[in-house]
């Protein structure tokens, strides 16, 4: 019960911290342009509604990803269950990230085989786990560094592996990385993100029979992994790894 509050009392004091980082932003650009709006050379003022419009985008986000998040914990998400490919899908996810990885000339490789990868899942939040994945890649992935995102099937289960060559992640910092509000002690000094975004897909991927982990990649950096069990085509059952 004292490790249960303790959780509890660090998760609201890192909640708060980060609810009020762009929301100080925002009231202190309106407070400023408030004060010298008649003054202020016009392009000064579009520089505060510039902070104010990214701190609030900020806000809106991390808002939305604690709303997510407690859905999914509680387990009262729903989710759209369709039949798709899970390759295709993932191609489509790393396509989102070309610019972002061109402008730190990183590059981005997907890997798949010519065999559809079917699964039996909500496919927007699938996606969303992907997305997570393969952003903190190009987050923490050094200039003219590379990041491999495979999928493919291993002994009956779906395997989505996005590997980078980043300074990668402790052991000690392996299980608690999925953790609400929590970073790798080796990413700490590169600011960004709510720490949300793991402990989102943890959710999603459990509410799908699957499970995720980190291990070391080749060479250096994180390899983040998650596995789905295979939908084989025309069942209506997944099948469960022996």
């Amino acid at each position: 019960a004292e490790h249960a509050n303790n959780l509890k009392s660090d998760f609201l004091a890192n909640m708060s911290h980060e609810l009020r980082t762009p929301l100080h932003s925002i009231l202190s650009f309106a407070s400023l342009g408030y004060k010298r709006g008649e003054t202020v050379p016009v392009k000064r003022l579009v520089g505060y509604f510039d902070k104010i419009h990214s701190s609030g985008q900020t806000l809106l986000s991390l808002v939305n990803d604690l709303l997510d998040l407690v859905k999914l914990e509680s387990g009262r998400q729903q989710l759209e269950r369709t039949e798709f490919d899970l390759a295709r899908a993932a191609k489509e996810v790393a396509d989102e990230f070309d610019a972002m990885a061109e402008a730190k000339s990183v590059g981005l490789e997907v890997r798949f085989s010519d065999r559809a990868v079917g699964v039996c899942g909500d496919r927007e939040r699938l996606k969303q786990v992907v997305r997570n994945l393969v952003s903190n890649a190009v987050k923490y992935s050094p200039e003219g560094g590379s990041i491999d995102v495979r999928v493919h099937i291993v002994a009956r289960q779906i395997l989505v592996a996005v590997s980078d060559q980043g300074v990668g992640v402790s052991d000690d910092d392996k299980e608690a990385v999925f953790d609400k509000f929590v970073q790798s002690a080796k990413h700490k000094s590169q600011a960004g993100g709510t720490g949300l975004g793991l402990a989102i897909s943890r959710e999603i991927v459990l509410l799908h029979e699957g499970r995720i982990w980190v291990d070391d990649a080749p060479g250096g950096g994180a390899c983040f992994c998650f596995s789905l069990p295979v939908r084989e085509p025309g069942t209506d059952s997944i099948e469960q790894s022996a």
